[in-house]
């Protein structure tokens, strides 16, 4: 990744990204929650309303779907969330949207 001319860090696509998450929205969501920890451990789940942020990559997601159901869940959503390579270079480099459209 380059910036200004220089190298800023050299490294996989993968590595840059970081860990893929998975994004669940369910009902009832504290059931979702709570079956989500017993299958993954607390520190691996956060919750905002009725959408669950998984640590866990899409590998885990069928496994995760499949319990979330058999434990009376219903859930709409289960996707994939990685962090786009644009993210990740405006971390970088403490650069932002507007930044770059003067």
């Amino acid at each position: 990744m380059i910036s200004g001319g220089r190298l800023i860090t050299e490294s996989t696509v993968a590595e840059l990204r970081g860990q893929t998450a998975l994004v669940v929205t369910a009902t009832p969501p504290d059931a979702a929650a709570r079956c989500a920890a017993q299958l993954l451990g607390d520190h691996r789940v956060a919750r905002d309303g009725d959408v669950l942020r998984l640590q866990a990559g899409p590998d885990e997601a069928a496994r995760i779907n499949r319990e979330l159901v058999s434990a009376g869940v219903e859930v709409s959503e289960l996707r994939a969330d990685e962090r786009s390579l644009e993210d990740v270079f405006l971390e970088m480099t403490g650069r932002k949207d507007d930044d770059d459209a003067q």
